[in-house]
């Protein structure tokens, strides 16, 4: 068996044996076919072709439905062959074509032509493995769609990670998704000043943790799933700082005097 290709995969017809190989985490490996009496497609042999594996399929020649004449024609019959092959793709695909809606059994050239079904827009740009996962749950995720709840699901799913929403609360400690340590503070509060309604999306963990492909998506799907009418900031756990929550303080805020704060180094002489 080659090394890291799963067990059993001889015997299985050849779309059943690609979703193995895919759900094992290999993401390559070729196919031939070779005559035999065996069911169409299925696996016969598993090699090693340039360090990847190598699928022997069975598959049957059309020269046996001419008469037996031609049956001993070596050149017609490598030349009905290659036309074979051609019928095998199609004949495969009719076959499994039920498994082809099934988010975690799709090939990946439909998979996201099946994301744009959903209006997902950024299919093309997600990883593979996370819009298997997006397409599994999106008739879930469209139930909760501009909740909180809903956008909670969908970071988790998205980062691995269960994010805080936090209403009413914009992050004064945290790394801000889009802000620099210079601006943060101003980004802030002129934020504040145009929107009635905001929220935070806190991830409990530093941005360094997820992956940055995924960072740079997050804005955008955020912003097509959170209400029109309100503004949400993506923060990450600041590095050198923890994450207290508290009171927004701005130009409105009334602060209490030195005077009011007790002295706490003790009676002087």
């Amino acid at each position: 068996m080659i090394q890291g290709a799963p067990e059993g995969i001889v015997g299985l017809g050849l779309f059943a044996a690609q979703r193995r190989l895919r759900h094992a985490g290999i993401q390559k490996w070729t196919i031939s076919y070779m005559e035999s009496e065996r069911p169409f497609s299925t696996v016969l042999q598993v090699r090693e072709k340039h360090g990847d594996p190598h699928l022997v399929v069975a598959s049957r020649n059309p020269i046996r439905f001419l008469p037996s004449i031609y049956q001993d024609n070596e050149f017609l019959r490598n030349f009905l062959w290659v036309f074979q092959h051609l019928y095998n793709e199609i004949t495969l695909t009719l076959d499994n074509l039920h498994s082809f809606f099934v988010p975690s059994d799709t090939p990946e050239g439909f998979l996201r032509w099946l994301a744009g079904w959903f209006d997902i827009s950024i299919a093309q740009v997600l990883p593979e493995d996370k819009l298997r996962l997006l397409l599994h749950q999106a008739v879930t995720l469209y139930r909760y769609r501009g909740t909180a709840i809903g956008i909670q699901k969908l970071m988790k799913l998205l980062t691995g990670v269960e994010p805080e929403i936090l209403e009413n609360y914009l992050p004064h400690d945290a790394y801000v998704l889009g802000a620099s340590p210079g601006n943060r503070a101003a980004l802030i509060l002129d934020s504040k000043k145009q929107y009635r309604a905001y929220f935070t999306v806190f991830f409990p963990i530093e941005r360094a943790e997820v992956d940055p492909g995924v960072v740079t998506l997050l804005p955008q799907i955020l912003e097509m799933e959170k209400p029109a009418n309100t503004l949400a900031i993506i923060a990450f756990r600041n590095p050198e700082e923890v994450k207290v929550l508290g009171v927004l303080i701005d130009d409105d805020t009334r602060m209490a005097s030195d005077e009011s704060v007790p002295e706490t180094g003790g009676d002087k002489e």
